[in-house]
């Protein structure tokens, strides 16, 4: 059998039961939109964190799948883009109703039931949260290169900026402006609450990185509002709603001299961007609805969270049916660490400290977390330079980023936008000029520096250091 050879990696925090949800059904759910999907990936965790790794040549295969698609669709005016998010927004509506289930009054075969229709609407996902990740390879390599027969030089860059910087406001963003609106003009109490329950409701998925993340409450929405004042909001205001103008007529102009198929070519281009945001707001929604249902799982198998999470989705379906657990050995060696394997569909947990390293051996996977140096090089995000500034590695609790701090993370997320707006700088681990940290940056004009691949491991808390988002460095100093 030939040799899997592991490459693009990512490095998250996710619990089993999470990176199992992710990957249901990973290969059917890509093929339905394109050639072949991808029925390989090994996941190494130590703790919470899990770092994820691609085979390079399914990799490969869904990056030039992905360009393939785009071109078809932008000769034959059809939009593979909308079908995918079509496709995730009917899994998400499937379970809406169980906002109105009392689960602790199911029986187990009823449980179950609902238990297999949150696993089918998860797996609507799979399509959108993988094609993306692969559209700063050929399908941006070959759109510059199209969009070089109308541009040059700096035209060209700047042209490039209106295609690729999504001219729809990401989700997070327009729930600020949201947020700003209703700030802007405040109300009595009554009439406030009123509007923030249907804003609860529009943004269900905001902080729902899983089932048991806390749910964004009417209460919380009427607070943050109320901690804005009304001169505040009107500027910032002003200042977002101008700033999604520019991007929309970025876009516009950019397509301005371009012929009618490459016109559709990088609108596609443009809704991947976009999608890249937009593809959380389904998998959270789908968290969100499904959290009573995993409180009461927890509840009725006498299961804390951090051992439930231990469970593949197959294992907790044989709890539900047969009530056969985990042993608690077993639970514990794989909250310490484990070895995640699909391989040509297959899917196996390892847990036993020998076992992981023949996995390692045999996959051919070696440690590289020793990094040495004190400068990484990355790409510039949003320019600008900042010196003397002490970083502050991303924590757990956010509210402990201090104003005028570095930021250096892996990667960002919605939920860390209160603590970016805070940040002198961003230096990510991951990312391009499409990730979140780079329209976050955009929007709020903070220099930036995505990609760097190792900031995380060069730089500590309490270092001081150079970010130079003109030449997409960050250095200690």
């Amino acid at each position: 059998m030939k040799r899997i050879r592991w490459g693009q990696s990512y490095t998250r925090k996710f619990s089993i039961h999470k990176l199992d949800l992710y990957l249901l059904g990973m290969e059917a759910g890509l093929r339905r939109y394109f050639p072949r999907g991808m029925s390989n990936l090994l996941a190494i965790g130590r703790g919470s964190e899990v770092k994820w790794h691609f085979d390079d040549d399914q990799w490969n295969d869904l990056d030039r799948m992905v360009l393939a698609a785009t071109r078809r669709d932008a000769i034959k005016g059809t939009n593979h883009v909308h079908r995918m998010i079509v496709q995730a927004g009917r899994g998400v509506r499937s379970i809406r109703h169980f906002g109105h289930i009392d689960f602790l009054l199911l029986s187990d075969r009823r449980m179950l039931q609902a238990y297999e229709s949150f696993l089918k609407a998860i797996e609507g996902s799979i399509p959108i949260i993988f094609a993306p990740l692969v559209i700063e390879g050929a399908l941006f390599r070959e759109g510059k290169r199209w969009l070089q027969h109308y541009y040059g030089g700096e035209a060209l860059d700047r042209a490039w900026d209106g295609v690729v910087v999504s001219r729809r406001p990401i989700p997070v963003v327009q729930l600020e402006t949201d947020v700003l609106r209703l700030a802007s003009h405040p109300g009595r109490t009554a009439s406030l609450t009123r509007q923030c329950e249907r804003l609860q409701q529009q943004y269900c998925w905001q902080n729902m990185r899983f089932v048991d993340s806390r749910p964004t409450t009417v209460a919380d929405l009427v607070r943050r509002i109320r901690q804005i004042s009304m001169v505040v909001a009107l500027k910032r205001l002003a200042a977002t709603r101008a700033n999604q103008r520019a991007q929309k007529r970025a876009f516009t102009d950019a397509l301005k001299p371009c012929s009618t198929v490459d016109r559709r070519f990088f609108t596609l281009l443009n809704d991947y961007s976009a999608l890249r945001h937009e593809r959380d707001t389904f998998r959270g929604a789908a968290y969100y609805f499904g959290h009573e249902l995993y409180r009461e799982l927890q509840r009725r198998f006498r299961l804390s969270p951090a051992a439930l999470f231990t469970y593949t989705a197959h294992e907790l379906r044989s709890l539900l049916t047969t009530g056969q657990y985990l042993s608690p050995a077993e639970v514990r060696r794989r909250q310490r660490q484990f070895v995640y394997e699909l391989v040509h569909n297959q899917r196996s947990v390892l847990s036993d400290p020998h076992a992981i390293q023949r996995a390692q051996k045999r996959h051919h996977i070696v440690d590289q977390s020793k990094v040495v140096g004190d400068e990484v090089r990355g790409m510039p995000a949003y320019s600008g330079r900042v010196h003397l500034i002490v970083i502050q590695k991303l924590v757990e609790t956010l509210r402990t980023m201090p104003k005028g701090a570095v930021m250096v993370t892996e990667s960002t997320k919605p939920e860390y936008v209160p603590a970016m707006k805070k940040a002198a700088a961003i230096v990510t681990n991951e990312g391009g000029i499409t990730s979140h940290a780079a329209i976050i940056s955009r929007e709020f004009k903070i220099p930036c520096v995505v990609g760097t691949i190792s900031a995380t491991e060069v730089f500590k808390d309490g270092d001081r250091v150079e970010v130079d988002a003109e030449k997409g460095t960050v250095r200690k100093i």
